[in-house]
């Protein structure tokens, strides 16, 4: 019986300790961020210290792959599929639009949970809301504090529904809620601060003997309201002052929102540290694609100096910026040349976590955890779709190049060379003491060798070295560029990683092989599911607040739930006043 009892007894304390191994899970994404908004690339205009830090300590991911748009991109990361799978890799959800991600697709959270994990999810969801079973409590998140819709503004959290007629007509509402109720006690609370504190409170608070924790960070930065709006800086005097040898507040606005934004990064990972679980834990920063320079929703970002931004799949709308820091990982302060992509995080995070990629069915996603914690493993991916849609991009790898075919009519304004290049003597000297004395080199410090300046030097010049493979009037030549892309056109992203020069005339037959593999997937992909906007979603018809609108409505109450009636009044003005002053 005692023998019995110890291999129990063993065994038992065989799972605790493995579960004990399993790390907690971090993933930040900001929205709209441009190439060229974080200064680890290369750019001194926008200073980003501790984004740089977790960059330089772990490991950059030089052809990181998203989506052109928000929704589709966070489908891919959720999904491990790619949007055409799903309907999804259309024009991003609009508010009131009665569809989201179809409900057959397991999501990372519900995954991870399966695990054993705690998920949460502080910010955007982006993914649906018609019905509960939409929302992120119904699709594998334990918690949620954040937005619903695709924007909201920094400080009263409302955003605006489509309308033929303008938004003059008060069809706005509040979009904040904690886990189902909308969060009306929050208001006035901006966004990026109330979103860290509240992943502060979720890392501190965690209880690790109910599981290790998953927390995405989805941050309403970078991202603009209609027609400019919504660039909103908590100091906007302060800022100027900051950022004043920017020329526009427009970008100086741009630079304080990431600047809020990057020292969450450092208030996150300092709390990962004090809470003791730093050393066990994965974190990702990425943006969900290119920003957005010009268009509806500019943000005056900059990919510069990659053609395209935002809506393209030009390597300025696709190829996001991204880094990857662990203390598992094989290379850290390298610069990672495999290519990856968005549906890559669901298969590498379960990986990392224990499980079995097998169990998860036929994914488009790849583990990339291999290739990231073992010197020797070779980089799992040699193709990416970018995307089909209007426009249709694949990218192929092979011993001579990274092929790129793009196929289809895009918008032109977006489809050049645009935004700041971020060096010129009105521009000050990177701040590598910045770097070394900000929050999050001092904690990452605490568990990998700590960042030195000639260190801090020498990544960053890694980093931006692919600028040297960019002709300098590249922005001069974009009148001669194939717009249509008919019947293609083809780059070599290899020596070409900006897109400048179609090669198609002179490698006829791999533009006749890509074209076969385009056609391969187009095969298999789903129609878009885009809907109407739904009249009966209008926030006036349910307390001036963004709801499940084709539930059975059940009044909320209570300081998270409605609107108290004293200030109902006082709030419809406000927002229809907010509404008609955006336009």
């Amino acid at each position: 019986m005692e023998a019995i009892l110890a291999v129990v007894l063993a065994a038992t304390l065989g799972a605790s300790a493995a579960a004990d191994t399993r790390p907690n899970i971090v993933l930040i994404i900001a929205d709209d961020l441009g190439f060229n908004d974080v200064s680890f690339r290369g750019s001194n205009q926008i200073p980003t210290p501790n984004i740089d830090a977790l960059a330089f300590s772990g490991v950059i991911l030089d052809q990181h792959y998203v989506l052109p748009t928000c929704t589709p991109s966070r489908t891919a990361i959720l999904t491990g599929q790619y949007p055409i799978r799903t309907g999804m890799q259309g024009y991003p959800l609009k508010a009131g639009e009665p569809r989201g991600l179809p409900l057959e697709f397991p999501t990372l959270p519900e995954r991870l949970a399966e695990l054993g994990y705690r998920t949460n999810l502080v910010g955007k969801w982006h993914q649906g809301y018609h019905h509960a079973d939409y929302t992120p409590l119904g699709r594998g998140f334990h918690h949620h504090l954040g937005y619903w819709n695709g924007y909201m503004s920094y400080f009263t959290h409302a955003v605006h529904m489509d309308s033929p007629n303008g938004l003059a007509e008060g069809r706005i509402g509040f979009d904040l809620h904690l886990d189902a109720e909308p969060a009306w006690h929050l208001r006035g609370r901006y966004a990026t601060h109330l979103f860290t504190e509240h992943a502060e409170d979720i890392i501190l608070q965690h209880d690790s003997e109910a599981g290790p924790l998953y927390l995405q960070l989805a941050h309403l930065a970078a991202h603009a309201g209609l027609n400019g709006t919504f660039l909103e800086v908590p100091d906007e005097e302060l800022n100027d002052r900051r950022h004043g040898y920017i020329a526009g507040s427009d970008r100086r606005h741009l630079a304080g929102i990431i600047r809020e934004m990057d020292e969450s990064v450092g208030r996150v990972v300092s709390a990962l540290d004090r809470k003791g679980i730093l050393d066990n834990t994965i974190i990702v920063f990425m943006a969900d694609n290119g920003g957005e320079t010009l268009g509806p929703h500019s943000n005056h970002a900059s990919n510069w100096p990659l053609r395209g931004q935002k809506w393209t799949v030009y390597e300025g709308g696709v190829r996001g910026a991204a880094v990857v820091w662990s203390p598992r990982l094989a290379r850290p302060g390298s610069v990672h040349q495999g290519l990856v992509h968005a549906t890559d995080w669901l298969p590498t995070f379960y990986e990392a976590a224990g499980g079995n990629v097998s169990d998860l069915g036929p994914l488009d996603g790849l583990s990339q955890w291999g290739s990231l914690t073992s010197a020797g493993s070779l980089a799992p991916r040699s193709e990416v779709l970018v995307n089909i849609d209007e426009a249709g991009a694949l990218i192929q790898r092979d011993w001579q190049a990274d092929w790129k075919l793009v196929r289809g009519q895009q918008s032109a304004d977006r489809s050049g060379y645009v935004g700041e290049s971020g060096r010129g003597p009105e521009v000050p000297e990177y701040n590598v003491s910045a770097v070394l004395g900000s929050a999050a080199a001092a904690a990452l410090g605490r568990h990998v060798p700590p960042l030195t300046a000639s260190l801090v030097a020498r990544r960053r010049a890694q980093a931006s070295a692919w600028h040297a493979l960019c002709p300098e009037d590249a922005a001069n030549a974009a009148d001669t560029l194939d717009l249509a892309c008919a019947p293609y056109c083809l780059f070599n992203l290899r020596v070409d990683p900006c897109e400048a020069v179609d090669v198609r005339d002179s490698y006829r037959d791999v533009g006749d092989r890509l074209l076969q593999r385009l056609a391969y997937w187009e095969n298999l992909t789903v129609p878009q599911i885009n809907q109407p906007v739904d009249e009966a979603a209008d926030p006036r018809k349910h307390n001036m607040t963004w709801v499940s609108w084709l539930d059975p409505q059940d009044q909320p109450s209570g300081a998270a739930g409605a609107l108290p009636a004293t200030l109902a009044t006082t709030v419809v003005v406000v927002l229809v006043v907010l509404a008609v002053c955006s336009l």
